[in-house]
């Protein structure tokens, strides 16, 4: 890359996706300290793109860019960066207008990512699934840096962020359990999502067991509702939705020792702060491309099923309309993978 101009990168949402993006930007990021990357994102996850001085970070509210001239006003305000090329990580309507503004206003190149959907739709199929694991999406990403002048780098190389968010731990109660739980029983749609009363028995067992604390995470009033009331019933159990602000919230994520979860955001951000994660799926594969970065792959718990995956993202109905996916995963297979895990760990 000889330009000394900034880099700006475009990927909108959804957050396990922007998630995905932050090890490959910030590595690049760290690789070419002359230059100047501009992460166009959620303001939300800005912290994912954090302590990098020539890393910067642009929130966009799209509720203030609606609409086609919404578009342009926010074209016309990323361009006073005057970015040397668009690496577009999204690939949607939203970005494909504006790096055709970029293209044809500003005369940038303009870089997109693959997605295979064509690979996807191979996976997905009712009948002659062909059930092959797809590059990663965090390969895909590399692919665009590539195209876009970039030498490539390995998955396997990019260091885990060295963050510096605030202490997130709070106080505990004496002789509280040493190994630490983090929990996120919710997806957002039902196909990705293991029976709520499932998840809950887990907790009720492990809180039982004595050796555990458990942090339980979620987002949203009924999510949180629904957490409070196991915190209450079970010992050793905070549910922590509502407390800390998202960068403290990944501390407490880097804290525990393994997280539980879906195929879904936390997933992605646990991975982000190099925690084991324990992941339970059900319509949607790891084969997609979207499974947790540096995630073991015997740490994804799923049935071996012929109509599974039945979507890549998880918006798609049951098929057969009884989940049977995520019904034949038992609570048992659960609190035994748990158990292995630690045993392995010698603790």
């Amino acid at each position: 890359m000889k330009s000394d101009k900034p880099v700006l990168i475009l990927r909108f949402s959804a957050f396990g996706d922007i998630a995905m993006t932050a090890p490959v930007v910030r590595s690049y990021a760290l690789n070419y300290p002359h230059l100047t990357f501009v992460m166009v994102s959620a303001p939300l996850l800005e912290p994912l793109f954090s302590n990098i001085s020539n890393l910067k970070f642009e929130g966009i509210d799209f509720k203030k860019y609606s609409g086609f001239w919404g578009l342009y006003r926010l074209y016309s305000r990323l361009r006073e960066y005057r970015p040397s090329i668009v690496l577009d990580l999204h690939q949607v309507l939203r970005t494909y207008v504006l790096c055709a503004l970029f293209f044809f206003f500003s005369v940038t190149l303009i870089f997109g990512v693959k997605k295979g959907r064509r690979q996807r739709r191979r996976l997905t199929k009712v009948n002659c699934k062909v059930l092959h694991p797809l590059p990663s999406m965090m390969k895909r990403y590399i692919d665009v840096f590539i195209r876009g002048g970039f030498p490539p780098i390995s998955i396997d190389d990019i260091p885990i962020p060295k963050t510096s968010f605030p202490a997130s731990h709070p106080p505990l109660p004496k002789n509280a359990p040493s190994l630490h739980i983090g929990i996120a029983p919710f997806a957002k749609h039902p196909t990705k999502e293991w029976p709520i009363e499932k998840m809950e028995s887990v907790v009720t067992q492990l809180a039982r067991n004595g050796k555990y604390r458990i942090s339980l995470f979620g987002g949203g009033n009924v999510e949180r509702d629904i957490l409070k009331s196991w915190e209450q019933q079970y010992s050793n159990t905070l549910c922590v939705v509502g407390i800390f602000d998202f960068s403290r919230e990944l501390s407490l994520i880097g804290g525990v020792d393994l997280f539980v979860c879906m195929d879904s955001a936390n997933m992605h951000f646990a991975s982000f702060m190099g925690v084991p994660v324990l992941s339970i799926w059900g319509g949607t594969h790891p084969y997609a491309g979207f499974y947790g970065w540096r995630q073991a792959p015997e740490n994804a718990i799923q049935a071996d099923m012929t109509c599974r995956p039945c979507s890549v993202f998880g918006e798609k109905t049951c098929r057969l309309g009884t989940f049977a996916c995520f019904q034949s995963i038992s609570v048992q297979q659960v609190l035994h993978r748990i158990e292995c895990f630690f045993e392995q760990k010698g603790v």
